[in-house]
């Protein structure tokens, strides 16, 4: 993982949460936008080890502090709706079990 990549996933995520209109709270550590950033990271290039990704922007410094693991899941699973879901087929797993035709 390098500047070019890195950069540019920032830079939409954060664009397209300002497009929409997304705030996040005021007295969070870091932004919505950079933890679903890490998020993408992880997922392009850690095989969704999310603590590799954190400490990954942290080290390069695009992360002013630290996040533990848990505290990051928290803010990740209410952010959600911003990923795609996993397996990247556009269907959420909730509802592979269910019968379409019906």
């Amino acid at each position: 993982m390098n500047d070019a990549l890195l950069v540019p996933i920032d830079m939409v995520i954060d664009e397209t949460m300002k497009t929409l209109d997304h705030h996040s709270h005021n007295v969070a550590a870091l932004s919505d936008a950079e933890v679903c950033t890490v998020a993408v990271v992880a997922a392009h290039g850690f095989g969704n080890h999310q603590q590799r990704a954190l400490d990954l922007r942290y080290r390069l410094s695009y992360l002013t502090m630290r996040l533990s693991p848990s505290r990051f899941n928290q803010r990740l699973h209410a952010r959600a709706v911003w990923l795609p879901p996993a397996g990247g087929d556009g269907r959420h797993r909730r509802g592979a079990g269910v019968r379409s035709d019906l």
